[in-house]
């Protein structure tokens, strides 16, 4: 009899031990959340606040709804509406890895954690980008239909490598984010990455006014209030609002979405020609090391032999597409910000 009881308690704390850890708690949420049991993935769970979630989760969200995360290593996540994430690793001892698979994040990473100086502290994985995380406030949009990246830095710094055609894995991701291909995204700057090119944009600055817009909202509850008219302040409660369209007449929704190739073109026509292109060659090799001349030229630069280009500084970024939305042809540069400034209808 005592024999197998010892066989059943051993048992039990076998299972345990495989079960997947703990690694994040739930503190805030709205709407519809679901998650997936890693230990039982035919099991849909409905998420509450206060619940911990495993490693190995993942986690949805309807329309209309978000949830905001802390990890084990306090580091914050907020998972916005219709999105999808996968809590792929996570540990005290090692970077954690969370797939993006559809959707918007925006997430706090702890600098103080994880002492590893230039390694980083999570990565970020969509199917088009790796990210590596080094102590920062960022968001990331992943829109699976175009499998575009958009990722927007607010503070600290991000790596990001695009990933389309290669074989990127956990153990790997680290050499890959210190390649030459990759970039380090800094504060209010953007970098996107998309089938239609070679590798992931080179840094450059959002508009100002969005950039200070998104800093101010860490959570997605004022964009939850306004897609749910049962919440406080939502459609119902609210008169109806025409909205102007983000493009300004006479110009093309695609030729707005462009990766600004008219502004570069005319900019380098006006200052030069070669001489241009090969000082934004030389702003392009300081951007791999990162630091304060990390940003190419405003007027954008591009470069036909190995795929590195860099839009127009101060457009603005599409979080529904992951699309960046360059200045139109005409926009007035402002010294100041080394920003173009769109017309005030644009956007």
């Amino acid at each position: 009899m005592r024999t197998s009881i010892c066989l059943f308690l051993m048992l039990g704390l076998c299972l345990q031990a495989i079960a997947a850890p703990k690694v994040a708690k739930v503190v805030m949420m709205r709407g519809k959340v679901t998650a997936t049991d890693p230990d039982n993935k035919d099991k849909l769970i409905k998420i509450k606040r206060n619940m911990w979630l495993k490693k190995g989760t993942k986690i949805t969200t309807a329309k209309g709804s978000f949830v905001k995360l802390i990890f084990t290593d306090r580091s914050v996540m907020n998972v916005g509406p219709k999105s999808s994430i996968n809590v792929a690793e996570f540990s005290k001892s090692k970077p954690g890895l969370i797939n993006v698979l559809k959707g918007q994040i925006r997430s706090q990473v702890t600098k103080d954690v994880l002492k590893r100086g230039k390694q980083s502290k999570m990565y970020i994985k969509t199917k088009s980008a790796a990210m590596g995380i080094r102590g920062t406030d960022f968001s990331v949009t992943y829109i699976p239909e175009t499998n575009n990246t958009a990722l927007v830095t607010f503070s600290g710094e991000v790596a990001m490598v695009q990933t389309i055609g290669k074989q990127i894995s956990y153990g790997n991701i680290e050499r890959q984010l210190n390649s030459r291909s990759a970039v380090s995204v800094t504060k209010g700057q953007y970098a996107g990455a998309s089938p239609k090119q070679r590798r992931v944009s080179i840094p450059v600055k959002v508009n100002p006014a969005q950039m200070s817009a998104l800093r101010k909202t860490s959570d997605f509850s004022k964009q939850v209030a306004k897609d749910d008219p049962k919440e406080k302040g939502g459609p119902a409660a609210r008169p109806k609002k025409v909205f102007k369209n983000v493009v300004p007449p006479g110009i093309s929704a695609k030729a707005a979405a462009s990766d600004g190739t008219e502004i570069i073109e005319k900019k380098v026509e006006e200052t030069g020609g070669k001489q241009v292109l090969k000082v934004a060659e030389q702003k392009i090799e300081a951007n791999k090391t990162g630091g304060p001349d990390n940003a190419p030229p405003p007027e954008g630069f591009k470069d036909a032999k190995t795929g590195a280009f860099a839009p127009p500084a101060g457009g603005f970024v599409d979080l529904k597409t992951g699309v960046y939305i360059a200045p139109p042809p005409g926009s007035k540069f402002d010294p100041v910000t080394q920003t173009y400034q769109p017309p005030t209808k644009f956007g």
